[in-house]
């Protein structure tokens, strides 16, 4: 992984558009009490966002975006490794003969998409995990979020993901959001990857999530699904649910890789420190709510259907049993 003060940084100016040891008076004091609003509304067991103020979203972009990029790297990178890895890893480096008549011999693209992905540091963990295991197929990604003001800090992603990558990026981006209803469109292209990222922690009504989520599962839109959260009451409860063996087995899932609550206490992700004109922000003399953060502590569970792709077909016709 890169530098993390370094990419603190990058992420700051990106996003105020100037260093942040610019930073002082009225403006500091402003940006400090930005950070310390969106840290109490995530004290409380489910999640109260303020993501429609554009200080908030800015104050996410520096205090919390870099630190979600490596949970996601390490959990692609090692459902890569696993039997199903070699599976994903065979289909997108196979000759997609016949994926669609002007494109014969093209190799598949990879099909990413993010639910309440907001600006969607995700995807730049899941880009620098595909780069270093030697993949540089196109990709497409898709992100969904009800807050329409992540869309131009999803630009940010973007420019990283393409100086990382080096290869064709495409971002869509919709609004259209509705717990988990928008994702049963069609996928356009390759072997869909769905991502539910710190989206289980502000479920209010489990049993609505329970619904849409098992029509989502149904649908077959995609191969594989990853879900990572943060250590909430109702990350606990849902990770429960899903990982019930009944429900596994009336899905016909597969599970691939996972620490759950079941496997124990969360993973706990261990971050250095920012930037220096970043830490002058959290001053903790204030409140130690304004220190940086020092680790993340999630779960997260990958699991995929009992198929896999046969080659030289649409995605969407023929499957083979995972063997």
């Amino acid at each position: 992984m890169e530098n993390f003060a370094e990419l603190t940084e990058k992420i700051f100016r990106q996003t105020y558009g100037f260093p942040s040891e610019n930073l002082t008076g009225e403006e500091l004091d402003k940006v400090r009490a930005a950070v310390i609003e969106l840290r109490n509304s995530y004290a409380s067991n489910v999640c109260k966002p303020l993501y429609q103020r554009e200080e908030i979203r800015k104050a996410y972009m520096f205090s919390y975006y870099p630190y979600y990029v490596q949970p996601v790297y390490e959990i692609i990178s090692n459902v890569l490794r696993t039997e199903w890895g070699e599976c994903m890893l065979e289909y997108w480096g196979e000759r997609a003969i016949g994926f669609d008549s002007e494109d014969l011999g093209a190799v598949c693209p990879i099909e990413l998409t993010y639910i309440a992905g907001g600006p969607c540091p995700e995807l730049y963990g899941t880009v620098k995990a595909l780069k270093d295991i030697g993949l540089d197929n196109d990709i497409y990604a898709q992100i969904y979020d009800i807050e329409e003001g992540w869309r131009d800090l999803q630009n940010i992603t973007l420019d990283l993901c393409k100086d990382c990558y080096g290869k064709n990026i495409s971002l869509t981006f919709s609004s259209e959001y509705n717990a988990l209803d928008s994702s049963k469109q069609e996928l356009e292209h390759g072997y869909g990857i769905l991502f539910i990222q710190n989206y289980l922690s502000h479920v209010v009504d489990t049993e609505k999530f329970m619904r849409s989520f098992e029509s989502l599962l149904n649908s077959n839109r995609f191969g594989e699904v990853i879900i990572l959260d943060l250590n909430y009451n109702a990350t606990r409860n849902i990770f429960e649910r899903i990982c019930d063996k009944d429900f596994l087995s009336k899905h016909r899932l597969y599970t691939i890789l996972k620490h759950t609550p079941d496997d124990g206490d969360p993973i706990q992700a261990i971050h250095e420190q920012p930037s220096r004109g970043i830490q002058k922000i959290f001053n903790s003399e204030l409140d130690i709510i304004t220190y940086p953060k020092k680790y993340t502590k999630y779960y997260y569970l990958a699991f995929g259907k009992l198929y896999k792709p046969t080659f030289g077909f649409r995605v969407d016709s023929r499957r083979e049993e995972l063997k």
